[in-house]
């Protein structure tokens, strides 16, 4: 493990890592809970130090720690055979690959908060995607407004910080901010006034990448249309689309209807590009865990679990 990131860990920290140890096969029922205020920011940037994941998979990876850490017999199998920092950094690693192979199977949890929270998350109907129907039914914008005022006022402030580039806050909401920043008025008025500038350059750049892959579906639907009505003139011809790629080629085959599949199979490659993109881009719009946590006096893992939660909960609601 290298030193830059084992620098972190001063002999104080070891120390205090161990007694909580101590603690920790005791069953002391607190000691879970310093261990991860201890470590908190450590977990959380460890992948994207070690691993160069982003801030929104380092979020997400520090739920998954926490899931698989929490119960303590991880931490009980700890033997003292090599400094405690340099064990945790293995245990560390071992848990951001297990990471990343459980994430190939299945889908970001932040991503698909990021749908849910676009749909509901005080977004204009005209400023967003229709669904497949064209229709964005009312009633969700209701029951969106209903489950947030519905949270605690630190609930509220955290996730309005977030997205603030959609949501408004209170005065209450206000002023609890200023009280938990310590910050004046004009100082909080000055810096959610450069929070909604960076999300709003945030989003341009989001729909940017959302027109492109609109642009690119209608040219596959245009291009797949022609192959097919071409094809179904001509059944006696090889339709072999499960082989077409980009430099396929076919005996019996008009040279313009090769160009066609090598060109629908461009523009079937650039979508699947596109597609990865905006699920890296999707929670983009989110302010960074880095000025929440400033904001808020807290840590940036801490924070990342507890939006991710609040976000769970409020999609529940609006399923």
């Amino acid at each position: 493990m290298s030193e830059t990131i084992e620098s972190s860990f001063n002999e104080e920290k070891e120390k205090a890592a161990l007694a909580i140890l101590k603690r920790v096969g005791k069953k002391d029922a607190t000691a879970l809970a310093d261990f991860f205020e201890l470590f908190s920011d450590d977990i959380y940037n460890f992948p994207m130090r070690v691993f160069r994941l982003s801030e929104d998979d380092s979020g997400d990876f520090y739920l998954y720690a926490f899931e698989h850490l929490k119960d303590g017999r991880r931490l009980n199998s700890f033997q003292g055979k090599s400094r405690f920092t340099t064990w945790f950094f293995s245990v560390l690693r071992n848990l951001v690959i297990d990471f990343l192979r459980t994430k190939r199977n299945n889908l970001q949890m932040s991503s698909l908060a990021w749908t849910d929270m676009q749909v509901a998350g005080g977004v204009q109907p005209d400023e967003i995607d229709l669904d497949d129907s064209g229709k964005i039914r009312n009633e969700i914008f209701e029951k969106f407004e209903n489950e947030l005022s519905s949270l605690k006022i630190s609930q509220r402030v955290l996730i309005k910080l977030a997205y603030i580039h959609f949501l408004e806050f209170s005065n209450e909401e206000f002023e609890f901010l200023c009280e938990t920043s310590k910050l004046s008025r004009s100082e909080a008025e000055t810096k959610l006034a450069e929070l909604r500038d960076m999300g709003h350059e945030r989003a341009v750049k989001v729909r940017d990448l959302e027109e492109k892959l609109t642009a690119n579906f209608q040219s596959i639907l245009a291009l797949e249309n022609r192959l097919n009505v071409f094809f179904r003139e001509h059944p006696d011809l090889p339709n072999e689309k499960e082989k077409w790629h980009e430099e396929y080629t076919a005996t019996g085959l008009p040279i313009h209807i090769i160009d066609t599949i090598r060109s629908f199979a461009k523009k079937k490659k650039r979508q699947s590009s596109l597609l990865e993109k905006q699920q890296r881009s999707l929670l983009s719009i989110r302010i960074p865990y880095k000025e929440l946590s400033s904001l808020l006096q807290s840590s940036q893992g801490v924070i990342s679990v507890q939006l991710v939660r609040i976000i769970e909960k409020i999609t529940r609601t609006l399923a």
